[in-house]
């Protein structure tokens, strides 16, 4: 490779500093996915709610 990797992302429990963070930061882009999945018609996947 002629440059460093700038794309590689540590899981959260990976990182050395700023665990909490990373975790909250990863649950709310995941809540922030479903719920454009959920308003896009034009995706072949469903959103289960309990």
């Amino acid at each position: 490779m002629a440059s460093a990797p700038d794309d590689i992302r540590l899981k959260a429990r990976e990182q050395k500093e700023g665990i909490e963070d990373a975790m909250k930061a990863y649950l709310k882009w995941e809540i922030e996915l479903a719920e454009q999945m959920a308003a896009d018609d034009d995706q072949r996947f469903r959103i289960l709610m309990p």
